[in-house]
C-alpha cells in the first residue's frame, strides 16, 4: 500500500508533470491533498459498492451458480440484474468503465510524447525547437 502510493505520488511522470505546472510549492501541495481526498471518496464509494454487491448476493453465489465465470464479472452482472431493465443505464456503466481507462491510457501516453520530445529529440539531438513546433512533434509522438 505505502510504496504503492508513493510511486504514484513521487515518481510517477504523469504525477510529476502536473506538480510542475504550477508556479508556488503551495500550489503543488494544494493539488497533493485534493487529489488524495478525490481518491479517499473514490475508493470509500468502491467498498460501498462491493458491500452492496455482497449482501446482494449473500445468498447466492454468482460464480457457484455458473452466472460469471471469474470474480471481476460480479459488479457488471450486479448492474445488469439491478439496473438492466432502464434503458441506457448499462450503457452509461460500460461508458464510465471505458473512459476510466481511456483517460489513464491518455494521460500516460502524453507523458511519454513529453519525455521522448525533451529527452531524445532536444537533449539527445541538441534541437531547438519552438514552442509551436515542440507542441505539434508532442501531437504528432
Amino acid at each position: 500500500g505505502f510504496f504503492t502510493w508513493i510511486s504514484i505520488y513521487g515518481i510517477n511522470q504523469t504525477q510529476v508533470q502536473r506538480y510542475l505546472t504550477v508556479k508556488k510549492k503551495s500550489q503543488a501541495v494544494k493539488a497533493i491533498w485534493l487529489n488524495v481526498l478525490g481518491i479517499g471518496s473514490l475508493l470509500l464509494i468502491c467498498a460501498y459498492a462491493g458491500l452492496v454487491v455482497f449482501a446482494f448476493y449473500h445468498d447466492c453465489d454468482p460464480i457457484t451458480t455458473r452466472q460469471v465465470e471469474k470474480k471481476d464479472q460480479i459488479f457488471p452482472l450486479f448492474v445488469m440484474q439491478v439496473m438492466g431493465d432502464y434503458p441506457g443505464v448499462p450503457g452509461l456503466f460500460v461508458a464510465g468503465v471505458f473512459s476510466g481507462a481511456l483517460s489513464t491510457v491518455s494521460s500516460g501516453l502524453n507523458s511519454l510524447a513529453a519525455v521522448c520530445l525533451r529527452d531524445f529529440i532536444q537533449s539527445g539531438c541538441s534541437i531547438q525547437l519552438t514552442e509551436t513546433r515542440a507542441t505539434f512533434i508532442t501531437k504528432m509522438l
